[in-house]
């Protein structure tokens, strides 16, 4: 069979890597997003359109003849999905929600066999809200942010085409994703200036949570999408994808052990808004999928690619 998959939101940070990803498996990728125009020599064909626009996903749709639909859109219209959505929560809905049952009704309507859709674990809400340990799959989702009900929404869209119609529908509930090509400072704010600004004999500040969390790289983000795409056998409607957990303070110590004189003076605190920690076995399990990077390959690869001086 053909591998031709219609990549939605190709051209924003964590579905470039998804591009790459999907590429390099082997699948003829066709991009479709808001830019006027994509040069990127590893797509098919690029198409221009919004996620609401049902006659412009029905005519890619029928284009590409993609038997693969791959979404990674989402409302963003300034320092991130989170904040974004907290200051229009209306809009994030529309888009976030409302957009991806658009999508779904496109793809069912031209017989697409799977749809894969980035979900978030902050469908989860604050650690606080639950047990210690691990949260898995069947733990409910208790958001407390706009963005998180946003996709609490759609994975509850997506359910609903699973079981009313039978469209294999599959949301990717991913952490904190970090690396190259990451434009905005979002959730990880003080770390990213942080990460932009490390070099020899520097001195910094970094403001942030001291609890441990899940991080996951973006190359490996991409690699889960194209685990699930590859996968033989049925998915279930939602998986965990986890990384690696880290913290603030080892990041910190990592960067500096990898700049001479570099020095990060830490101003780091309780938060009432860190998420609790993922248990990704369901995923690994049904796709085989690994988390290729920890912190300290992680660190090193995004410096690479940044050109950080050394």
């Amino acid at each position: 069979m053909a591998k031709r998959v219609l990549l939605v939101g190709c051209q924003g940070f964590v579905g470039r890597h998804v591009l790459q990803a999907l590429h390099a498996a082997g699948w003829s990728v066709y991009g479709y997003d808001l830019a006027a125009d994509c040069t990127d020599a590893r797509l098919d064909h690029y198409f221009c359109g919004q996620l609401q626009d049902r006659a412009c996903l029905d005519a890619a749709l029928a284009h590409t003849k993609a038997n693969l639909v791959v979404s990674l859109a989402a409302y963003n219209a300034g320092d991130g999905m989170v904040s974004s959505s907290e200051q229009d929560d209306d809009q994030a809905i529309q888009v976030n929600a409302l957009g991806l049952k658009t999508l779904l009704d496109a793809a069912r309507q031209a017989s697409v066999a799977r749809v894969l859709w980035a979900s978030s674990t902050v469908v989860y809400g604050a650690a606080g809200r639950y047990p210690p340990g691990p949260v898995n799959e069947d733990a409910p989702c208790r958001p407390l942010l706009s963005y998180g009900l946003s996709k609490v929404l759609a994975e509850q869209i997506a359910c609903f085409q699973r079981d009313r119609y039978g469209l294999e529908v599959c949301g990717l509930r991913l952490p904190l994703v970090f690396g190259p090509g990451r434009w905005y400072r979002g959730a990880l704010g003080s770390l990213a200036d942080v990460f932009a600004q490390a070099g020899p004999g520097r001195k910094l500040r970094l403001d942030g949570p001291s609890e441990p969390f899940d991080f996951l790289y973006a190359v490996d983000a991409g690699r889960a999408f194209a685990a699930a795409a590859d996968c033989p056998k049925p998915l279930a409607a939602v998986y965990n994808v986890a990384g690696f957990v880290t913290d603030y303070e080892a990041i910190a110590s990592a960067l500096e052990q990898r700049f001479e004189g570099l020095q990060i003076e830490r101003h780091l605190s309780p938060s009432d808004w860190v998420l609790p920690l993922l248990d990704g076995h369901y995923f690994q399990h049904d796709t085989g999928f690994q988390a290729a990077f920890d912190l300290a390959r992680a660190v090193d690869d995004f410096l690479h690619h940044a050109g950080a001086p050394s």
